[in-house]
């Protein structure tokens, strides 16, 4: 955490814990609060036990906990849960890496890296977006799942079920500016009418490698070729 930190990571997914209640270590709260005041995000996995004790380091506060769910939003039989619980995702039966290839699998450590990528997601659309704007939007956005819940729930899966579009919907409101990728760089023009992704419309010059050829670019947005 603090390695990642120093060198620019803003959100950090951590799909591990301790499985003892009530067990800790300072010096892990420590690195999350180091994480957290360079205005980075630290998601935990809320723990695998089916109940709500207290299970950290996803119960500490500098932490987000993720609890798990089925697609449809009811929490899974063996997903932790409580007061604590800061979130919801899928992680039953994700189809994720393993070490010999693919394959499904279950757990809140399938649920905590969903809510870090669309944390992520946002960053990445809009760079300006503060830690408190990105954790705003996301519980803001999240479904509201007490209703495909029994009571014994009822407060304790956090805001709701993760929703990546409307959470990205929220954080462009911030965003002032449209953001395109363009040949290897991205460019950004202030205040237009749009703020989706958008490839400017001149091809991409090509050539033969038996040409001996090489390609400029003016301000007009034209290329030009040079016989050498």
């Amino acid at each position: 955490l603090i390695y990642g930190a120093d060198h620019g990571a803003r959100i950090s997914s951590n799909s591990w814990g301790f499985t003892t209640p009530g067990v800790y270590e300072q010096s892990i709260h420590d690195a999350i609060d180091y994480f957290n005041s360079k205005g980075g995000i630290v998601v935990f996995a809320a723990g695998n036990n089916g109940n709500d004790e207290k299970k950290y380091p996803g119960y500490y506060e500098g932490s987000v906990a993720v609890a798990a769910t089925y697609n449809d939003g009811e929490a899974t039989s063996f997903s932790n849960y409580g007061k604590w619980v800061d979130i919801s995702a899928p992680g039953y039966r994700v189809y994720s890496t393993v070490i010999e290839g693919y394959d499904y699998n279950s757990g809140t450590s399938m649920a905590c890296p969903h809510i870090s990528g669309v944390l992520a997601l946002g960053k990445s659309v809009n760079m300006d977006a503060s830690r408190e704007e990105l954790l705003s939007c996301l519980t803001k956005t999240a479904r509201n799942i007490e209703d495909d819940n029994s009571y014994k729930y009822r407060g304790k899966l956090g805001a709701g079920l993760v929703d990546a579009n409307d959470f990205i919907e929220c954080i462009k409101k911030d965003d002032d500016y449209d953001y395109g990728y363009y040949y290897g760089y991205y460019y950004y023009d202030d205040n237009t009418p749009t703020r989706r992704p958008t490839r400017r419309p001149t091809p991409r010059p090509t050539y033969d490698d038996d040409d001996d050829y090489s390609f400029s670019y003016n301000d007009d947005d034209d290329w030009w070729r040079d016989d050498d």
